[in-house]
């Protein structure tokens, strides 16, 4: 049985992937930051569809996330078939107009993150032979 790591698993597009992956009987590792959320969501997909979900609370926007967040995945002794970085968030306006720190923990969680994970759970796969990797964005990071 292949397993999926989904970051964002705990609603919107990232629960949609959750679902439709454990009805395809994929095993899943359930990743974001509200863990009340991820074991309901992990416990609703135990029970309807007979697949291992893990949870795993991680905020990506700290500088060690995606490290940290492979670590525990070995320490599981999971190996993961298919990467779904879909954690992110957007800020708008203009630049000179909003929060430093904010701006900076968007490009911690959508550049940073998702290139350490893929970084880091890519090797694997080539060694494999398989895997796929699917990175999640906005067309709202498009503005004039």
């Amino acid at each position: 049985m292949e397993t999926a790591l989904i970051t964002g698993a705990s609603s919107g597009i990232g629960e949609a992937f959750a679902l439709e992956l454990a009805a395809k009987n994929t095993n899943l590792v359930l990743v974001a930051r509200s863990e009340d959320k991820l074991n309901q969501l992990a416990q609703q997909l135990q029970g309807q569809f007979n697949i291992r979900a893990e949870v795993i609370v991680q905020n990506l926007t700290e500088p060690e996330a995606a490290r940290t967040l492979f670590d525990r995945v070995e320490r599981l002794g999971l190996s993961v078939d298919l990467l779904i970085n879909n954690a992110g968030f957007g800020d708008y306006g203009a630049f000179a107009d909003r929060p430093l720190d904010k701006q900076i923990e968007m490009i911690q969680l959508n550049i940073t993150a998702l290139v350490g994970l893929t970084g880091l759970f890519l090797p694997e796969m080539k060694q494999r032979g398989s895997g796929s990797i699917i990175n999640v964005s906005s067309i709202a990071g498009f503005q004039d």
